[in-house]
């Protein structure tokens, strides 16, 4: 079999519409499409803003998926489906130093130019020229239109890295969890404890990292271990609801003390958490 042939899931691209507003806005137009689909079949929480979905790539992330082209290319057809009004570009941050954009498909414009594609249909069946023996087909009719052209998917297992990139952001945005980058988080994750992932799914885990972030921030509880992110993963079905981590993690001794004895221990306890922040922190977390 050629290396040169198809052999995985393509990404389809309509001629019709990469003949209305351009090829490669159309390539990535559906790319956005394709991310926001498997969102909402993950039902992912992230990204999900004034009732629909967001893409959050970056500009290094889409060169990834768009290799055959060079980043200004990319830039450049962004832009100019931005000014054609096709995606809408916001910041969701809570960080002002986060400058991440944010983009989805504007349906509305889109349909405007599905009706005046098919308008254009209308009348070139009604009006469609006879060619002469001599002069033969020139290109593909309005009927040949209609046929998707198949372009070769560039990113495989992405249910699981889309898993992967939203719990790394949510992850960082956790108050006194070590902080890690997306890349550093996806080689380590993605090689050692994807089957974790594609088991426990989106809303699981991070339901088991919420737990875990109120666990070791507060003093109720005797647990403070403060993991990197894949570590905690071979850990978070202990953090999960039906195994009743707030139950097991209660420090049991806490009652029996005096208001002095307790306030020395969390005196203590708050040591030994700050030592175990600085830990993480040193070993580049």
């Amino acid at each position: 079999m050629s290396k040169l042939l198809i052999d995985e899931s393509p990404l389809v691209i309509l001629p019709s519409l990469a003949k209305e507003i351009g090829l490669n806005e159309a390539i990535i137009l559906q790319q956005i499409q394709y991310w926001i689909k498997i969102k909402e079949k993950t039902q992912s929480k992230m990204g999900f803003y004034d009732n629909q979905y967001w893409i959050y790539n970056t500009i290094e992330e889409w060169e990834e998926q768009f290799s055959f082209w060079s980043k200004n290319t990319i830039k450049r057809t962004f832009n100019k489906l931005k000014e054609m009004n096709l995606i809408l570009v916001e910041k969701f941050n809570k960080h002002k130093w986060d400058h991440t954009k944010f983009y989805t498909i504007n349906y509305d414009e889109l349909y405007n130019i599905e009706q005046n594609i098919k308008k254009n249909i209308t009348i070139g069946a009604t009006d469609e020229p006879k060619l002469s023996q001599s002069q033969g087909p020139k290109r593909a009719n309005h009927k040949a239109q209609k046929e998707p052209i198949f372009y070769t998917e560039t990113t495989t297992e992405t249910t699981t890295e889309t898993i992967i990139k939203d719990l790394t952001i949510f992850w960082n945005s956790c108050d006194g969890l070590p902080t890690h980058k997306e890349s550093v988080i996806k080689k380590n994750v993605k090689k050692k404890h994807s089957d974790i992932v594609n088991q426990y799914g989106y809303n699981k885990i991070k339901g088991a990292v919420e737990t875990y972030e109120k666990i070791i921030n507060s003093n109720e509880y005797y647990f403070n271990h403060r993991w990197a992110f894949w570590d905690f993963i071979q850990h978070a079905y202990k953090f999960m609801e039906d195994m009743q981590p707030f139950q097991n993690y209660k420090d049991r001794n806490i009652k029996d003390l005096t208001k002095e004895e307790i306030k020395e221990f969390e005196r203590i306890k708050d040591k030994k958490r700050k030592i175990a922040f600085e830990k993480a922190a040193v070993n580049g977390y």
